[in-house]
């Protein structure tokens, strides 16, 4: 029996197989818990974690290389002695302390194993693990072997456009992940859903009918429903994008409402100056011209397509000069010069 106990714990909970394609790799972490339970002090000369991997049913990865592993927690003394490598050819992370590492009781090391994408067959993985170490008899060398399962994933996943950017006569393929229990549609940009047949290799795959493909940018849904009633329903969605051609002479990108040409290219359309504009304007950029100012100008002044309108002039007010005849803190008679009613008051203060 091991003087250490182990204890793993994988990240999600359950690790879900990846897909065949590089864009459905599922990743995983795990966390190997290494503790000392024993009421006296245990000496950690050497432990070694051994990860297989490969395309096989009990193998966690098919990349080793990509693994990162580290000591991710540890309630030893930074003094410690306790050197770590990692050899991606052996799958292997070691532990080592040539002087011995003490560990009293209570105390953890946790090994991380991260940035790996799980393996695509479900099943059972067995982690070997190597200890050295010496308790209350002499120093010995124990086996320990933890376990971790690999499962398909229960829901569909990775719902997405095997291109996200299609020209206009591309074929529209969308794939995702899923177990067989489920029945499957798909929901197009019409409104209309379609039933997906039973697949026939490792993935779930789906193109529309010739002359169904979208002009346009497109959502598409996935509506899953499983067999029992008492199961929720899934649904997924992803938006294909299709280049389109303005004027037959470039392609630009449909990014939806709000998407407009730069350059001469630009159309008003109808209505969105005012309601009283009943064809289009385009903007013509010619070389000391300003017929582009003047829409502007219009636009601004004559919002409702009237004809051109000017602006009233500003009155100017004037001050007199202080009459020497009136009392001193009477105040000032003022003038517009294009008010009313100047011959009135003239004749007021007259009389």
């Amino acid at each position: 029996m091991a003087n250490l106990h182990y204890e793993i714990l994988t990240d999600p909970a359950q690790l879900q197989v990846s897909g065949t394609g590089k864009d459905e790799e599922s990743p995983g972490t795990v966390h190997i818990v290494v503790s000392n339970p024993n009421a006296w002090f245990v000496t950690l000369y050497d432990l070694a974690v051994t990860v297989p991997y490969g395309t096989g049913r009990d193998h966690l990865t098919v990349d080793p290389d990509r693994i990162r592993a580290r000591v991710s927690r540890s309630t030893l003394s930074p003094t410690v002695d306790l050197a770590d490598t990692w050899d991606g050819t052996a799958g292997t992370y070691r532990l080592e302390s040539s002087s011995g590492a003490r560990l009293r009781r209570g105390e953890v090391i946790v090994i991380e194993l991260t940035g790996f994408p799980v393996s695509s067959e479900e099943g059972l993985v067995l982690l070997s693990v190597a200890e050295e170490s010496q308790g209350r008899g002499a120093r010995n060398e124990h086996l320990v072997t933890l376990s971790l399962l690999k499962r398909a994933p229960k829901i569909p996943r990775n719902f997405r456009a095997e291109k996200t950017l299609l020209g206009s006569t591309e074929r529209v393929t969308l794939r995702w992940d899923g177990p067989d229990g489920l029945g499957y549609k798909i929901q197009g940009p019409d409104g209309l859903t379609q039933t997906v047949p039973q697949r026939s290799g490792p993935d779930w795959s789906w193109s529309p009918k010739p002359g169904e493909e979208p002009k346009r940018d497109a959502t598409y849904i996935l509506i899953a429903t499983p067999q029992s009633e008492h199961q929720p329903g899934y649904c997924l969605t992803a938006q294909p994008r299709v280049r389109e051609r303005h004027g037959g002479e470039r392609a630009v990108h449909s990014l939806g409402q709000g998407h407009r040409p730069r350059g001469p290219d630009r159309v008003h359309r109808p209505g969105r100056e005012g309601p009283g504009r009943a064809a289009e304007v385009r903007h013509a950029r010619r070389a000391g011209s300003h017929r582009g100012n003047r829409h502007r100008h219009d636009r601004r002044h004559d919002p409702l397509g009237q004809g051109h309108r000017t602006r009233r002039p500003h009155r100017i007010h004037r001050t007199r000069r202080p009459d020497p005849r009136r009392p001193a803190g009477a105040g000032h008679r003022h003038r517009c010069s294009t008010g009313r009613g100047d011959r009135e008051r003239r004749a007021a203060a007259g009389a």
